[in-house]
């Protein structure tokens, strides 16, 4: 199932949903620092932020948090689990604040 969603996402959406695979949950500025570090020509921080949004969207990552103290994880059955639903999906988040 991975692969499928993987060929809807840019290379720059690979590498964060790679890191994030084997980071598990990573703080927003660390998960920039990562991506930093492996993209071959890395974006703005504007467009992190705009790929994290596409990417939580898509229900493949939540956030936790918000501003600075923002948290990104990424969503499968043992991490929904862990955390008994108290971490929403960021579509969720963002339909709430569209309403």
């Amino acid at each position: 199932m991975e692969d499928c969603e993987d060929e809807e996402l840019s290379a720059d959406e690979r590498i964060l949903m790679n890191i994030l695979r084997e980071q598990k949950s990573l703080a927003s500025n660390t998960l920039y620092g990562f991506y930093s570090q492996r993209a071959r020509h890395p974006k703005s921080r504007r467009s992190f932020r705009n790929y994290m949004q596409n990417l939580c969207a898509m229900g493949l990552v939540r956030n936790i948090g918000e501003k600075r103290g923002r948290v990104y994880e990424i969503v499968n059955e043992i991490l929904n689990h862990k955390h008994g639903g108290k971490a929403e999906l960021c579509r969720m988040n963002r339909s709430a604040k569209q309403n």
